[in-house]
Order: C-alpha cells, then sequence, then structure tokens
C-alpha cells in the first residue's frame, strides 16, 4: 500500500503542471516528437524535453525512436494503475463499512 501511494503521489506531481497537462492533452490524440510539441505549444524544444523528461520518470509517457526523431505517446497502463490506486485509497473505508465496490455510489475503478 505505501508504495502504491509513492507511486500515486509521483504521478500526481508530475501531472501537476499546466504544461504538462497541455503534452498529456496532445499524446492522448497523437504520438509526438519534441519538435511538434514545441511547436503546438507555442514553447521551446528545451521546455518540452524538461517536461517530458518528467513524465517518462513518472512512468505517464514512453519514448519510441522512429529514425532521427523519437516519438512520444501516453502509456495508459500507469493511468489505469493511478486510477485503481486512487479508487482503492479513497473508497477504503466505504468498503469496510459496507462490504462493496463503490456500487453505492456508481464509481467503478475499470475504465476499459
Amino acid at each position: 500500500m505505501v508504495d502504491q501511494i509513492k507511486s500515486a503521489v509521483l504521478i500526481l506531481r508530475a501531472l501537476g503542471d499546466e504544461t504538462r497537462i497541455k503534452i498529456m492533452e496532445h499524446l492522448v490524440q497523437h504520438d509526438y516528437c519534441v519538435r511538434a510539441l514545441s511547436c503546438s505549444l507555442a514553447c521551446s524544444e528545451a521546455s518540452v524535453s524538461q517536461h517530458l523528461k518528467i513524465l517518462r520518470e513518472a512512468g505517464l509517457v514512453r519514448g519510441e525512436k522512429r529514425g532521427y526523431w523519437v516519438h512520444y505517446s501516453v502509456c495508459s497502463e500507469t493511468i489505469q494503475e493511478l486510477l485503481n490506486s486512487l479508487y482503492t485509497l479513497i473508497f477504503k473505508e466505504k468498503k469496510k463499512d459496507n462490504g462493496k465496490r463503490g456500487e453505492s455510489n456508481g464509481i467503478s475503478p475499470k475504465l476499459d
């Protein structure tokens, strides 16, 4: 449980920046290289690279070398794990009280 919390904190910190959220919004729709993200977000390539480094370290994005460029994409598995962890943390007491997994509030941890 402690590892789950540490992982969730790392991911949430990585998402705690407006530019990184915008990068994630772009990458959810399509894979991009640093230059394309830089042009789209109107910020320097160095800035985008630094933001991608933080997102990569949190496990939110992965890079794939394609010729000269590295194209980045979202790691949906990490996002699913975060959502499951948050669900468990938030509704832990509720499960103890009624023995149900969020059925009383209609929230489900799976987004598939």
